[in-house]
């Protein structure tokens, strides 16, 4: 396996408000932030901020989800019934490698 080029988890979510949730990894080390369009006004936020916080949720998780993928990879790759290319695609992408 590849040596980690990412922040290690676990990340969690911060609401700072109903613009912006804050994903940060181990000593409060920001990793991202995801914003509500600046065109959305208070009046009509209700509509995207559940968008916003899945979007921030699932950015928390990806080194989990890269973690399980991986895990995954190995037992599917070692059984031979299974196309993998999907599975090796993904971890490509998120380890910064060509697919």
């Amino acid at each position: 396996m590849s040596k980690v080029a990412h922040t290690p988890g676990p990340w969690t979510v911060t609401d700072n408000n109903w613009e912006v949730s804050s994903v940060y990894g181990p000593d409060d080390c920001l990793i991202a932030e995801v914003q509500i369009h600046p065109s959305v006004t208070e009046e009509n936020q209700h509509e995207l901020e559940p968008v916003k916080e899945a979007n921030a949720r699932l950015i928390a998780a990806a080194p989990e989800l890269l973690s399980a993928l991986k895990m995954a990879q190995v037992w599917l790759d070692a059984d031979g019934r299974f196309d993998m290319q999907g599975i090796n695609a993904a971890i490509a992408r998120a380890e910064g490698r060509q697919p």
